[in-house]
């Protein structure tokens, strides 16, 4: 099955568009010890597109690291002589069955950086007809995904998308403690939400000691968003302080769990300082939303989720990278969902909503510019 879907694959390129790249290969022809074996397509916005095909149940991470050094050299100097904007290098490492090789150089890539020449790696797992994909690499490269998964289908219909997954118990009994601990110290990287979410449970005990969060004077006293003392009083304080008190435990907890489930993606993807950029102008055009569309005393971090939430949404788009379980059309879908349902309830400040989700894309758009501009991300 292996070496039938190495060369159905290769085909499959030439058949797309793309061309045979002549001499790169260290075979002529496709067998079961072929290591790697490579094809390219160039395009009008000056990008040459370069998939290596490598066989890794024959090559060590020793080897393909070594190669992989040796091509990026060579295609450095193609874009130089052939004025290539761009070279997009997706290695494929192709396995029969569940490879520890594969799964730790998948496991093991760093957040994507693009660069004159960059290399993307995915893994092909035959066993189970799944492309394996690291969250932090592009999942999405013009038709090559396409490409693949047309092969995978000849072997079996139902094969779908796979994003990795990782298992730690498993990682754990092949003695890989390093790649654990790397594991354990992403996933921990929550700090500055977990903070939003415990001053705001401090701010609810506060608000009980001090006349019960439930009473409109104490909620007033502590920093409630009262549009008449915001624009007659200039007591504009209220604009940011209104996100840290919540009327009850069940808005706190509901707004809580949302925090957490959008607001540490959004930490772990833009990074701490630009979560918290994208937090506080949420909270703000949120505010401001809240005071020109309605006259009513809100509080609560309800805005300021929506704009992690459009934050979130913005960085799948400009991307094309799925986040952690969430596409642009699922967050798209919770969004409107989210509003219709919000002008249901009186008591909902919707308005407040719409406003963090606008202030939460237009600040993330500005942030996904320069990120892009920086690392020169505009390959895609």
């Amino acid at each position: 099955m292996f070496l039938k879907f190495y060369q159905e694959l290769y085909k499959n390129f030439i058949k797309n568009g793309f061309n045979s790249m002549k001499g790169f290969s260290d075979k002529e022809n496709i067998s079961e010890d072929t290591k790697f074996i490579g094809v390219g397509k160039s395009t009008s916005s000056s990008v040459l597109y370069v998939v290596i095909i490598f066989n890794m149940n024959i090559l060590s991470i020793e080897e393909l690291y070594k190669i992989s050094v040796n091509y990026t050299r060579l295609f450095d100097n193609i874009r130089k002589n052939d004025n290539f904007k761009n070279v997009i290098i997706t290695n494929i490492l192709l396995t029969e069955n569940y490879n520890d090789k594969v799964n730790y150089i998948i496991e093991n890539l760093k957040p994507f950086e693009s660069n004159t020449i960059n290399n993307i790696f995915w893994g092909v797992q035959l066993d189970i007809k799944k492309i394996i994909i690291n969250e932090n690499n592009p999942t999405k490269i013009i038709n090559i995904k396409d490409i693949i998964l047309e092969c995978l289908n000849l072997i079996d219909e139902q094969s779908i998308n796979y994003s990795y997954e990782k298992s730690i118990n498993h990682l754990t009994e092949l003695g890989l403690e390093e790649q654990v601990n790397k594991i354990k110290e992403k996933t921990s990287k929550n700090t500055l939400t977990i903070g939003l979410i415990l001053i705001n449970f401090i701010m609810l005990f506060v608000l009980e000691f001090n006349g019960g969060f439930y009473n409109l004077d104490t909620l007033i006293k502590f920093g409630a968003l009262v549009p008449d003392r915001v624009i007659n009083n200039k007591e504009y304080y209220r604009l940011f302080l209104t996100a840290t008190l919540h009327s009850g435990f069940t808005h706190l907890l509901s707004n809580s769990i949302s925090l957490y489930i959008f607001g540490s993606r959004v930490e772990r993807f833009y990074g701490e300082k630009n979560f918290f950029v994208i937090y506080l102008f949420s909270i703000f055009t949120s505010s401001i939303f809240s005071i020109i569309f309605t006259n009513n005393v809100s509080v609560g971090a309800s805005g300021a989720i929506f704009g992690t939430i459009g934050a979130l949404g913005v960085m799948t788009k400009v991307f094309n990278n799925d986040i952690e379980g969430f596409d642009f059309y699922s967050i798209f879908i919770y969004v409107i969902i989210s509003i219709l349902l919000g002008f249901e309830d009186r008591n909902i400040d919707n308005f407040g909503h719409l406003g963090g989700l606008i202030g939460g894309i237009l600040i993330s758009l500005i942030i996904c510019y320069f990120m892009k501009k920086d690392n020169n991300k505009n390959i895609y």
